[in-house]
């Protein structure tokens, strides 16, 4: 599963400028931008009932951002970012 680290970076550098402003300012509002910035840390071996719910409220967030980036990503970009993750997963890398 794609998470919001690795989607908001590709697309900082294929559209950069105002929407990386204005997505900011949505994560901020959101309570998102930690996640965005950070991504979802692995849970550890054997993990604690405390640290299994933190891990799935980080993953919330990440999903909330997921959905807010594709809320607001161009339909263009969006589908070229589908079409180059196919291709990885054939392993062509463009």
């Amino acid at each position: 599963m794609e998470t919001s680290l690795r989607i908001y970076q590709f697309l900082m550098g294929k559209i950069g400028g105002r929407w990386v402003k204005q997505m900011k300012v949505i994560f901020g509002f959101q309570d998102v931008l930690e996640i965005v910035n950070n991504g979802v840390e692995a849970l550890p071996a054997n993990p604690t009932k405390v640290q299994r719910n933190a891990h799935k409220e980080a993953k919330k967030k990440d999903c909330k951002a997921l959905f807010y980036i594709h809320q607001c990503m161009d339909n263009k970009v969006f589908e070229k970012s589908q079409m180059q993750k196919a291709l990885r997963k054939l392993g062509i890398h463009l």
